[in-house]
C-alpha cells in the first residue's frame, strides 16, 4: 500500500505543511476507527497536536515542529483518500445532488465528500472541450457515483435510466489517459449516443475491434463504439487506430 506521502509526490515534488494543514482542516481525529490499524491512527493523533503548536513566523522551533511533522508522514501506510473518509466532517450542507452546466451529478457512495467534488469540477471541465459528436451526448446528462457493493465495474450506462454510473474507487488517477475518470465518462457517452441516435450500420462488426476491452462480447454489442467513440477525442494517444478511427468517424451517424 502507498503511504501518504507518496501519495502527495504523485502529484507534486515535495510534501508542504500547506497541505497537511489543509488535510486536518476537513477531519476529525478522536476514536479509532475499526478500519484504520492502530499505529495509523496514533500518528494521526500525534501530528495533530503538532499542528497545533504551529506558528506563522519562520521560527527555528517551527521548522523543527514541521520537520518531526514530515517525519511522522513517512510511517503512514493509509491514504490521503482513506483518511478524508475515515474521519471526514460530516456536515448536513454536504448536499449529494450537485446540477452544474453539463450534468447533474448524485453522490450514492462512501467517498470522501471533497473527493466528490474534485469529481465533479473534473468531469465539468473536460465536458466543456467537447465538440462535434461526443458533445452531441452530453445534453441534459445524469452522473451517479457508487460504492463497490453496487457496482463491480468501473462504470456503466444505465440505458433504462438514461444515466451514468461511476465507482470512483475504481478509476485510474491519470487525467485523460485510458481508464481515467475522463476517459471513462466519454466510453459512457458513446452508450449514451447510440441510445440518442440509432445507426443503420453493424456497431459490432469484428472490423470494429481496437482495445482488449473492446473485445469484450457484452449483451448489448456496443463495446466497440464506445471505445472509438471515446478514443477518436485523443486520436494522437491511439495512432495504432488511425484508420478505423477515420473510417468511424465517417461513417458515424
Amino acid at each position: 500500500m502507498k503511504t501518504y506521502k507518496q501519495f502527495i509526490l504523485q502529484e507534486s515534488s515535495e510534501l508542504t505543511i500547506e497541505e497537511i494543514k489543509g488535510l486536518f482542516s476537513q477531519i476529525i481525529i478522536k476514536n479509532k476507527p475499526k478500519t484504520v490499524s492502530a499505529t495509523d491512527h496514533s500518528l494521526l493523533k500525534e501530528i495533530q497536536k503538532l499542528l497545533l503548536t504551529l506558528s506563522d513566523t519562520n521560527s527555528y522551533e517551527n521548522k523543527i515542529t514541521i520537520f518531526a511533522i514530515n517525519g511522522k508522514f513517512k510511517y503512514l501506510t493509509i491514504t490521503k483518500e482513506d483518511i478524508l473518509n475515515t474521519y471526514g466532517k460530516k456536515s448536513d450542507n454536504d448536499t449529494k445532488i450537485i446540477k452544474k452546466e453539463y450534468a447533474t451529478y448524485y453522490k450514492l457512495d462512501s467517498v470522501a465528500y471533497s473527493t466528490f467534488i474534485k469529481n465533479i469540477e473534473n468531469i465539468e471541465a473536460f465536458l466543456a472541450t467537447l465538440k462535434g459528436i461526443h458533445k452531441k451526448a452530453i445534453n441534459n446528462l445524469t452522473i451517479r457515483f457508487v460504492d463497490s457493493s453496487d457496482q463491480k465495474s468501473i462504470a456503466v450506462y444505465k440505458s433504462d435510466q438514461d444515466a451514468i454510473q461511476i465507482n470512483s474507487k475504481r478509476v485510474g488517477n491519470t487525467v485523460e489517459s485510458y481508464g481515467s475518470l475522463r476517459y471513462v465518462v466519454l466510453h459512457e457517452l458513446g452508450h449514451r449516443y447510440l441510445k440518442l441516435f440509432n445507426q443503420s450500420w453493424d456497431i459490432d462488426s469484428v472490423s470494429w475491434i481496437t482495445t482488449k476491452y473492446s473485445k469484450v462480447d457484452s449483451f448489448s454489442g456496443e463495446e466497440k463504439f464506445a471505445e472509438l467513440f471515446a478514443m477518436t477525442h485523443w486520436p494522437e494517444q491511439y495512432s495504432e487506430y488511425k484508420d478505423k478511427m477515420i473510417k468511424f468517424n465517417n461513417t458515424i451517424e
